[in-house]
């Protein structure tokens, strides 16, 4: 098994296949949701207390915090 890709080749995949589910989203008049400013590390990494071993899902913490703000976007307070 290779493991993991470079960082720096992580992070750009990620803002491409970010840019491109945003583009999608407002082409059908729908709402695209970035959590990143509140779960990411200042490298746009996931927080230590929000990754899963999956390469590409948060955790159930990560979870909540989404669900939150979702919730917060439909009006509902928590």
């Amino acid at each position: 098994m290779l493991g993991p890709g470079p960082n720096e080749l992580r992070l750009k995949l990620y803002r491409i296949q970010t840019s491109v589910f945003k583009e999608i989203a407002d082409e059908n008049d729908a709402d695209f949701i970035d959590l990143s400013g509140e779960v990411a590390t200042e490298d746009g990494f996931l927080k230590d207390c929000y990754f899963n071993t999956d390469p590409t899902h948060g955790n159930s913490a990560y979870g909540a915090v989404a669900m939150n703000h979702i919730l917060e976007q439909l009006g509902y307070a928590l």
